[in-house]
């Protein structure tokens, strides 16, 4: 039973099922959710809270990624869930995830509301970290 799941997401347009079903089960574990958008390292060359910056301005990526963790913490808040949020370079995104993971102490993590799946390099990495991953459905 997780206590807290991470859950990458990467911009894709179809993850509302995923990140619902990822919701499904943190309610049904009484766990949180820790949303992670992973990021080009390029698109982090601007500072991160550009909240300065008007939108016009920002990168592209950035401007996504809010929008997109925003979409995950209200569908946790629609399903009662604790969600936190966060946005890390993605030059290695098996890395970014693990670190994440363990960072935020989560327990498992959710890979399915990712447009681009990860590599067997990165699946491998994932898989060894000792960080369960959830099963796809």
């Amino acid at each position: 039973m997780p206590h807290s799941i991470l859950l990458p997401i990467d911009g894709n347009p179809r993850a509302t099922q995923p990140i619902e079903r990822c919701m499904r089960l943190a309610r049904a574990n009484a766990a949180s959710v820790v949303a992670m958008y992973l990021l080009p390292c390029d698109d982090l060359a601007t500072p991160e809270d550009d909240s300065y910056l008007p939108e016009s301005e920002r990168p592209a990526s950035i401007v996504h990624s809010s929008n997109a963790l925003r979409e995950v913490e209200a569908a946790a808040a629609a399903a009662g869930v604790p969600c936190i949020v966060l946005t890390r370079c993605a030059a290695a995104p098996g890395a970014a995830m693990i670190a994440a993971a363990r960072e935020q102490n989560c327990d498992m993590i959710f890979l399915d509301a990712m447009e681009h799946a990860p590599d067997a390099a990165c699946l491998s990495a994932l898989r060894q970290c000792g960080i369960p991953l959830a099963a796809p459905v």
